[in-house]
């Protein structure tokens, strides 16, 4: 199954004979290696610094030909309104397996190249190059965690023998599992009310010590973008405190999610979402 969604068109499916178009391969391609190396001076090899990748070229083969309901005309201009450079579309594919289909997932694209000759009365045989300018492929659906805030710790009677020792605290962990093979950049919802939330994956920390948000109001996060909106519209990223946080991911397997606000109401709470994220 491959099927290509843009906003403001319709969905294209690209891989069925009774839509009139057929996909004969698809390669959804190798991203780039986004390399940072330097020669060692005086001597054999390099310092490697490599870290990331960068985009990966998609490429279909397709027949189009005429159906009961559009010609073929008609079918390549659908096709080719995808193929604006200018459009950013998302292509979703899924394998099948014979017995059950494996889940979709989808590549973030623009249409780089193709061709199209028309030799044949019947049909046309099209070959389409995308840029998937992400890189990376990810889940078409999403997953959520939502974190409750920590209850605060219970006091204990005065009846203390010296002397005493302090155990380190324990917090309970919100368990979020990706079933990814890349770490995958979350959203972060906070809702109100509370005061100086810290929404945490593991031991890095996204704090906002002074910031407070009202009940009916909540706080997102999106940590690709790097952007902080209170409401979705108002900035708020001078509200995080550099100096202990750090742009979290969703790695692969299992991962510790805590919600530490200073002050919270009865609905505070925080909602991680993420795509599980793979290579290929």
């Amino acid at each position: 199954m491959i099927r290509i969604e843009s906003e403001g068109l319709a969905d294209l499916e690209l891989d069925g004979w009774s839509d009139g178009i057929n996909c004969r391969v698809f390669d959804p391609g190798w991203p780039q290696t986004r390399a940072v190396a330097s020669n060692r001076p005086l001597a054999d090899g390099t310092d490697d610094q490599t870290a990331f990748v960068g985009p990966r070229l998609v490429s279909l083969t397709l027949d189009v030909f005429a159906t009961a309901t559009a010609s073929r005309r008609e079918l390549l201009d659908r096709l080719a309104a995808f193929c604006h450079p200018g459009r950013r579309s998302t292509l979703f594919f899924a394998d099948r397996t014979g017995v059950d289909d494996e889940s979709e997932r989808r590549i973030l694209v623009r249409a780089d190249q193709g061709s199209a000759p028309l030799y044949s009365p019947s049909e046309t045989p099209v070959q389409v190059m995308f840029v998937g300018y992400s890189g990376l492929v990810e889940a078409a659906a999403t997953t959520t965690a939502t974190v409750p805030p920590l209850a605060p710790a219970d006091g204990a009677p005065f009846d203390w023998e010296w002397p005493v020792s302090f155990p380190a605290a324990s917090p309970t962990a919100t368990v979020a599992t990706s079933a990814g093979s890349m770490a995958a950049w979350p959203t972060i919802r906070i809702d109100g009310p509370c005061y100086g939330p810290v929404v945490a994956c593991g031991p890095l920390l996204l704090s906002f010590p002074e910031l407070a948000i009202d009940a009916g109001h909540y706080l997102l996060i999106d940590t690709a973008a790097r952007t902080v909106l209170l409401d979705g519209t108002a900035d708020r990223r001078s509200s995080l405190d550099p100096a202990v946080s750090s742009w979290w991911q969703i790695q692969p397997g299992t991962n510790d999610l805590f919600f530490t606000p200073e002050l919270s109401g009865p609905d505070a709470e925080a909602t991680v979402t993420w795509r599980d994220t793979y290579f290929l």
